[in-house]
């Protein structure tokens, strides 16, 4: 928590008007004195902490690095094998719709190229048995 100007200005008038000229000086020395040592005791119990909490739980941390490494290797090589799988099972899919796709129109194609060679080869008639010569009579008889 920092004080700024304003605020430093505004605890002195309060005090002033409170405490009197005459008693000012003593309260702030008596008021430097405890913040001077509440720094102290923060500083050390700052300290305490650093050594009896932090610095254990650092010595603890490596090791259990250096255990946790390999099973994080092992978890990326995991992970990239799901992607390389995943990516050759969707190729796997695409690959075959476009097979089907192209099986597909070649098969209409060779249905149009089979109708039309059977219509040529039906002695002229086309499809459904009739003829279409100038006699105009719709069917002969053979």
């Amino acid at each position: 928590m920092k004080i700024g100007f304003w605020e430093l200005v505004v605890i002195v008038i309060v005090a002033f008007v409170f405490i009197g000229p005459d008693q000012l000086p003593v309260y702030a020395k008596k008021i430097g004195k405890m913040l001077r040592e509440l720094k102290k005791y923060t500083g050390a119990a700052s300290e305490e902490i650093q050594k009896n909490v932090v610095e254990p739980l650092n010595e603890i941390q490596a090791p259990l690095k250096e255990a946790v490494a390999p099973l994080t290797d092992i978890k990326k090589d995991i992970d990239n094998s799901v992607k390389d799988v995943t990516k050759s099972f969707t190729g796997i899919g695409k690959t075959s719709k476009e097979e089907a796709a192209k099986a597909e129109q070649a098969a209409q194609g060779e249905t149009r190229r089979g109708s039309a060679r059977a219509d040529r080869g039906a002695g002229g008639r086309a499809g459904r048995g009739r003829c279409i010569c100038r006699q105009g009579r719709g069917e002969h008889s053979r």
